[in-house]
């Protein structure tokens, strides 16, 4: 026989079982909108993440570039420097030995002695060498082409015209010592003429100017060659690193140095190399891609 409830204990039930169905419905309710405010929250500090990486990126970025800007427009100066003291130094051997030997030789023998004491001296990674010129242009001593040695070359021109010799004569005349721009061929690469800059400086005892020159270009290739070594050992952030390369895709620096990269293309398709090189020409900008293999079979997104 079913129990008969009374009008309370109906009522009593019916408010504990709404009691129940709201807690339900509330916790749902709140257990919804606090998923809703976690994803946001997830996709804001996601976003405030990646801006703070970009930001982070684009300040490495662009002090990598002002170091490099600044190195590159010291190459004159740091050349200029280079052969000025190694002219005096020569001058200095030169007056030394003079000094030293003018009461027991010759001139002649003098002379030698000069030439023979400047004439294996190299410096510059074996580049940079001295030349002795007298006043009438005759070439006394040319460490590097000895065969131009005795040779009159008062009238030789470089390719832009310019009388190289009697420039030179002429700043050693008027100002004792001086700094002189031309253009002139590398050893092994005739038919080629390349910017240069010689510091010369007269002596006296003989009516001779005695200089070195350095090839502009070469110095360039020097610093960039210890601005590429300092980019190597930059890190920054968790795993962040600088990386360089050309504009025909060779890599010049980490993960991928001396490998040509233009056609690497990532999973999702993306020609990284030439979005890049993209970016770097329309003036600067981010590029997101998954970062191939290299060293490892790990893939991880990435943003340069």
């Amino acid at each position: 026989m079913k129990k008969k409830y009374g009008i309370t204990e109906t009522f009593l039930y019916s408010m504990i079982l709404l009691t129940i169905v709201s807690v339900v419905l509330v916790g749902c309710y709140w257990i919804m909108n606090e998923y809703d405010r976690f994803k946001k929250e997830e996709v804001s500090l996601r976003e405030e993440y990646i801006e703070a990486q970009k930001a982070l990126i684009k300040h490495e970025t662009q002090q990598v570039i002002d170091y490099v800007q600044f190195k590159i427009s010291q190459a004159e100066t740091r050349l200029k420097q280079i052969i000025q003291n190694r002219t005096r130094e020569a001058h200095a051997v030169a007056t030394n030995l003079y000094n030293q030997h003018r009461g027991t030789k010759t001139p002649a023998e003098l002379k030698k002695i000069i030439k023979d004491a400047l004439r294996p001296i190299r410096y510059n990674k074996q580049r940079g060498y001295y030349f002795i010129t007298r006043f009438d242009g005759v070439e006394i001593l040319f460490a590097d082409r000895p065969e131009m040695e005795g040779k009159n070359l008062i009238d030789m021109q470089d390719t832009r015209g310019k009388f190289v010799i009697r420039d030179m004569i002429a700043i050693t005349r008027e100002s004792g010592e001086g700094f002189y721009r031309y253009t002139w061929t590398k050893p092994h690469q005739t038919g080629i003429d390349f910017p240069k800059i010689a510091f010369i400086k007269h002596f006296e005892p003989f009516d001779w100017l005695i200089g070195t020159g350095e090839y502009l270009d070469d110095v360039v290739h020097d610093i960039q060659q210890e601005v590429l070594a300092r980019i190597e050992r930059i890190h920054f952030g968790e795993d962040g690193y600088i990386f360089a390369g050309q504009w025909d895709g060779l890599s010049l620096v980490a993960p991928a140095k001396g490998q040509n990269m233009i056609e690497i293309t990532d999973v999702n398709g993306v020609k990284i190399v030439r979005e890049l090189i993209k970016a770097a020409k329309s003036g600067g900008g981010y590029v997101g891609y998954v970062m191939p293999k290299f060293d490892s079979d790990i893939t991880y997104r990435a943003c340069a």
